[in-house]
């Protein structure tokens, strides 16, 4: 059989290439460039499926992780009560301060005094009662529920009535106090004056 040979084109006289040689140099040139996308990410995925390894967690983790867990309920715990404690006395305080302007408005508006009462003579378990007195007959207007067991309200009357111009009957100032079973500067107080304005006060010590 004849071997094939190439020859330089245009330069007669030139050493014949074997045919060998040409193809791998052709090989060489275009195999990288023609070598499928997929072939390679096969062997990149299998190479990276053989050298990854099982993880998991020792005992010696596991044992710090529930350490850790344990000291954040230690001290998360007692915080969070504490937001909870701070979150109802703001509650009491709101609905307490709402019911006395709600009062004060209906007494303008019917053109009749208002009055809140206290149940049973103490705010804090006994709630208290908006009612406007029409025909001699007290028309319950709104009715509070007591409060939390652990909350005490203290004020200097059990009755207080707007008058019909919306100011405070009887002149002077009432306070109401609340506060709970902690101590410190936890305590919300309101103050009505005279002209029927209701003022809120937080940071109360409550000691």
């Amino acid at each position: 059989m004849t071997p094939i040979v190439a020859t330089r084109v245009g330069k007669p006289g030139m050493e014949p290439v074997h045919s060998f040689r040409v193809v791998m140099t052709v090989y060489q040139i275009i195999t990288p460039a023609c070598l499928p996308a997929a072939y390679t990410s096969a062997q990149i995925s299998y190479k990276n499926i053989m050298n990854k390894k099982t993880s998991g967690l020792t005992l010696i983790e596991l044992l710090v992780t529930v350490a850790v867990v344990m000291v954040l309920l230690v001290l998360g715990v007692p915080q969070f009560k504490s937001v909870t404690a701070s979150n109802r006395l703001t509650t009491s305080i709101n609905t307490l301060s709402g019911d006395l302007a709600f009062a004060r408005t209906e007494a303008v508006k019917r053109g009749s005094p208002v009055k809140v009462t206290s149940g049973d003579n103490n705010w804090a378990t006994g709630g208290w009662t908006t009612a406007v007195t029409i025909s001699s007959v007290d028309v319950k207007l709104r009715v509070s529920p007591p409060l939390t067991n652990d909350q005490t309200l203290i004020t200097n009357t059990t009755t207080l009535t707007f008058n019909a111009d919306g100011r405070l009957n009887g002149g002077g100032t009432v306070t109401f106090t609340l506060c709970d079973n902690r101590s410190g500067l936890i305590g919300k107080k309101v103050e009505i004056r005279a002209p029927g304005q209701t003022i809120l006060k937080t940071k109360i010590d409550c000691n």
